[in-house]
C-alpha cells in the first residue's frame, strides 16, 4: 500500500511540473499575442492542474485561458470559465480571488460591454487587494488601469485620469515595473487626453507606448497594432486624413498578420478605414471597407457579434450616400432588428444603430423619421451613460444640423444652443466638438442676417481652436470672411490661403492635393472680388 502512495505521489508530482511547464509555455503565447494557441495551451495545464487536485493553479490557468478566449471574441465561453473559477477558489486563497474579479471585471468591460457590472466587480478585487496588500502594491496598478480604461469608456475622462495617475504613480516607484504594463497604462491616458480633445498630449503618449510596445515585443505584436491604430485616429481627428489612412492600414497590416484575416479586430481596422472614406466623401471605397468588416464579423458564428448591427447600419448610410437607396434602408432595417432583437435596450451599439439611422434618414430630408431613431437614440445613451452625456450632445447636434440644412433654422439654433451646454459641461470649451457647435450657431446667425452674432461666435470658436487643429481652423476662417468687409475681409481670406498651404505639406496624395488646390482658387476668387470692391471704392470720387 505504501509503495503504492508513493508511486501515486510521484504521478501527481510529475503531472503537477507538466501542467507548470504548459502553463508557462500559454503565458508566453498570450504575452505574444497569440490568443488561440494560449487558450488552446491553458486550457491543457487547467486540466491536468484540475486532475492533480491544484485547485489554485487550475482557477489561474482558467482565468488566463479566459482573458484568452475574450480577446478572440469568445465572450460567452469565456465568461462561464471565469464563474466556474469564482465557485472553485471560494475564500481558499484571496490574492487568487481577487486575481478572479479582476479577470471578471476585464470581461464585463471588455467583450461585454458591461460598464457598471465591470466597476463593481473590479471593486470587489480592490477591496480584498487593500486587506492583503501594502497601500502601494504594484499589484494595484492592474485595476487603477482597467478602471481607467472602464472610465474612459463610459466618457469620464477625468475619474479615468485619477485612477490611471494613481497607476503611473506606483508604477513609477516601483523598480521592477514592467515596462509593457507601463505602456498598458500609458495607452489608456492617452485614451482620455484624447477624449478630452487635448490631443497634442494624447499623441506624445501614444508614441511613448507605441515605442516601448516595439522595443519589448517587436513590430509585429497586435498590442503595437492597438497603438498604431489610435495615432492614426488622432490625426483623423486633427484633420490630417492622409496620414490617419497611412496609421490605418498599418494597424490593418499588424492584425491580419497577428491575428488572422478573419479576427473581429481585423473587421475593426476595415471598419476604421471605411468610416474615414465616408468622412472624405469616397462613399464607394467606404462601402467596400465597411462590407469586408461585415464579412468576418458574419463569418465568424463563435463570436460575440455585439457590434455587428453597427456595422450593417453603416453600410446603409453609404448605400444611401452612393444613391442605393432601397439597399440602404433594407440595411438599416436589417440592423435596426439586429439591435432589437439581440442587444440588451440599454446596450450602447443598440444606440449607435438608432443614431446611424437616424443620419441616414436625416441626409434624405425625412425628418420625421429621423427624430424617430435620434430620440431612441437618446433614450438608450441617457439610460447607458447618465443625463447630459457626450453622446447625448452628439446626437442632438445631429437633429440641429438637418434642421439647418432643410430650412428650419430657429429650430436648429434652439437644439444647437442645447448641445453646446452640455459640450461646454461635459468636454470643455476647446473641444473640436464645442467648436463646431459655435461654428454651426455663427452660421445660422449669419444666414439670418445676425452678422454681429455672428461674428463673436466665429470669434469665440477660433479662439476655442487647438492651432494644431488646421482643418478646423480653416473652416471657421473661411466662414468668418464671408461676413466681412473690406481689408478685415481680405486678412481673413488671406489667412485662409495661408492655412491652404500649410495642410497641403501634410498632403503626398495627388488627388487630395487637386481638390485643396481647387477650394484654394475658389477661395482666391472670393478674395478677388474684394480688392476689386475695395480698389472701387479707393477710386470713386477719382472717377467723379
Amino acid at each position: 500500500m505504501r509503495l503504492i502512495a508513493c508511486l501515486l505521489l510521484v504521478l501527481t508530482f510529475s503531472d503537477v511540473r507538466e501542467a507548470e511547464r504548459i502553463f508557462t509555455a500559454g503565458q508566453q503565447l498570450y504575452a505574444e499575442g497569440k490568443y488561440k494557441l494560449a487558450a488552446d495551451t491553458l486550457k491543457v495545464s487547467a486540466t491536468l492542474f484540475e486532475q492533480a487536485g491544484k485547485t489554485i493553479e487550475q482557477v489561474r490557468a482558467a482565468n488566463l485561458q479566459a482573458e484568452s478566449l475574450s480577446n478572440l471574441g469568445q465572450c460567452d465561453v469565456a465568461g462561464q470559465l471565469l464563474q466556474h473559477s469564482l465557485e472553485i477558489i471560494g475564500n481558499e486563497n484571496k490574492a487568487v480571488l481577487a486575481d478572479t474579479y479582476y479577470y471578471l471585471s476585464r470581461h464585463a468591460g471588455g467583450c461585454a460591454r458591461k460598464f457598471d457590472d465591470a466597476i463593481g466587480l473590479m471593486q470587489k478585487s480592490l477591496a480584498i487587494k487593500e486587506d492583503i496588500y501594502k497601500p502601494g502594491d504594484p499589484s494595484f496598478a492592474f485595476d487603477y488601469t482597467f478602471l481607467g480604461y472602464i472610465y474612459n469608456s463610459k466618457g469620464k475622462y477625468d475619474s479615468a485620469l485619477v485612477y490611471l495617475n494613481r497607476a503611473i504613480a506606483i508604477r513609477e516607484k516601483d523598480p521592477a515595473a514592467d515596462a509593457v504594463e507601463t505602456s498598458h497604462t500609458l495607452f489608456n491616458l492617452a485614451a482620455s487626453y484624447e477624449g478630452k480633445s487635448q490631443l497634442g498630449k494624447a499623441l506624445d503618449l501614444n508614441l511613448q507606448a507605441l515605442q516601448t510596445r516595439m522595443e519589448k515585443l517587436g513590430s509585429t505584436h497586435v498590442t503595437v497594432a492597438n497603438s498604431i491604430n489610435s495615432i492614426g485616429r488622432i490625426y483623423r481627428k486633427l484633420g490630417n486624413n492622409e496620414r490617419a489612412l497611412e496609421y490605418y492600414r498599418q494597424a490593418l497590416d499588424i492584425r491580419k498578420s497577428a491575428l488572422g484575416v478573419n479576427h473581429p479586430n481585423v473587421a475593426g481596422s476595415y471598419y476604421e478605414i471605411g468610416n474615414l472614406y465616408g468622412n472624405i466623401s469616397n462613399y464607394h471605397a467606404s462601402l467596400e471597407y465597411i462590407q469586408e468588416g461585415n464579412r468576418i464579423l458574419e463569418s465568424n458564428a463563435q463570436v460575440a457579434n455585439d457590434v455587428l448591427p453597427t456595422y450593417i447600419a453603416y453600410a446603409g448610410k453609404m448605400y444611401g450616400l452612393t444613391g442605393q437607396h432601397s439597399n440602404a434602408k433594407a440595411a438599416i432595417q436589417k440592423a435596426v432588428t439586429m439591435a432589437e432583437t439581440k442587444l440588451a435596450a440599454t446596450h450602447p451599439y443598440r444606440a449607435v444603430v438608432y443614431n446611424i439611422a437616424g443620419e441616414y434618414y436625416a441626409e434624405t430630408g425625412e425628418l420625421e423619421k429621423q427624430s424617430e431613431y435620434f430620440n431612441k437614440a437618446l433614450v438608450v445613451y441617457r439610460a447607458s451613460y447618465g443625463n447630459g452625456s457626450e453622446r447625448e450632445a452628439d446626437v442632438i447636434s445631429k437633429m440641429a444640423a438637418s434642421y439647418a440644412k432643410f430650412g428650419q433654422p430657429d429650430k436648429a439654433l434652439l437644439m444647437y444652443t442645447d448641445a453646446l451646454a452640455l459640450y461646454i459641461t461635459r468636454v470643455g470649451d476647446q473641444n473640436p466638438k464645442t467648436v463646431s457647435v459655435l461654428l454651426a450657431i455663427g452660421d445660422i446667425h449669419a444666414s439670418k442676417k445676425n452678422l454681429a452674432q455672428a461674428e463673436t461666435n466665429y470669434q469665440q470658436a477660433l479662439h476655442s481652436t487647438d492651432t494644431t487643429n488646421k482643418p478646423l481652423m480653416l473652416r471657421i476662417v473661411r466662414s468668418k470672411a464671408k461676413i466681412e468687409q473690406g481689408e478685415t475681409a481680405l486678412a481673413s481670406y488671406q489667412q485662409a490661403i495661408e492655412l491652404m498651404d500649410e495642410i497641403a505639406q501634410g498632403y503626398n496624395n495627388e488627388a487630395a492635393r487637386i481638390q485643396l488646390e481647387k477650394e484654394k482658387r475658389e477661395l482666391c476668387a472670393a478674395a478677388m472680388d474684394v480688392v476689386w470692391d475695395l480698389y472701387d471704392k479707393t477710386h470713386y470720387q477719382e472717377f467723379l
